[in-house]
């Protein structure tokens, strides 16, 4: 028995998803208050478990009502499009979207990964990249943070703070700066054996006094 014209294809939302004897994959969804069953269709060399709750469009094969062919979607609302996060694409290139989680995997036009955001939301960028924020940016790191430059780094800024409740460490072998520098504190130097800091030196130089042939001589001038 052939479904009506009106029936052919039909749009609704997936209520259940499940295999049947034969290990096909199908779902059960609501169309106008009656429930029906499909098989799901998906693009070759792509699997995914569709999503309850998402909208899905059922197509009968050859006409019959009860061999309903599904293509799911991402979406629960008809009037959803592409998620913010993804941006515009261009002909030929690749978006595989997870919408329970949010994760995506993103492909140039050449089959290229670009782009990985996983579960876990570790970030892979595979080629070169520019990032834009037309206005201010707030980065909230809940744990610890760890960043990996195996090239130059630069940064540049009209002025740059650095707050912690703890130790600044800078390991390299060399530190240059070509402007002034301010220190608010004491300076030491060789700080694992000398326990002595610039103003301590200061300290000591400032009043000392030499004896020369019997004569103590003022202090020295200038002052440090």
């Amino acid at each position: 028995m052939t479904d009506s014209i009106s029936n052919m294809v039909t749009q609704g939302v997936i209520t259940n998803v499940f295999k049947d004897d034969q290990q096909h994959l199908r779902i059960q969804y609501k169309h106008k208050g009656k429930t029906k069953l499909a098989y799901v269709q998906m693009q070759s060399g792509v699997f995914s478990n569709p999503v309850i709750g998402n909208r899905v469009l059922a197509v009968s094969v050859a006409g019959e009502a009860e061999n309903k062919a599904a293509f799911c979607s991402n979406t629960r609302d008809l009037k959803q499009s592409t998620p913010d996060k993804i941006g515009e694409t261009v002909s030929g290139e690749l978006v595989l979207f997870n919408p329970l989680t949010g994760t995506f995997s993103y492909y140039d036009k050449d089959g290229n990964l670009i782009l990985d955001i996983t579960a876990d939301h570790n970030i892979t960028v595979a080629k070169d990249q520019n990032v834009t924020i037309e206005g201010d940016g707030n980065a909230t790191i809940g744990g610890a943070l760890n960043i990996t430059v195996t090239g130059d780094a630069n940064i540049t800024a009209a002025t740059a703070t650095i707050t912690t409740t703890g130790d600044t460490i800078i390991d390299a072998t060399t530190t240059k700066m070509t402007g002034n520098l301010e220190v608010d504190g004491d300076i030491t130097d060789n700080f694992q054996t000398n326990t002595k800091t610039v103003g301590n030196m200061r300290d000591v130089y400032n009043p000392h006094t030499h004896v020369e042939t019997g004569t103590v001589t003022t202090i020295p001038t200038p002052q440090i």
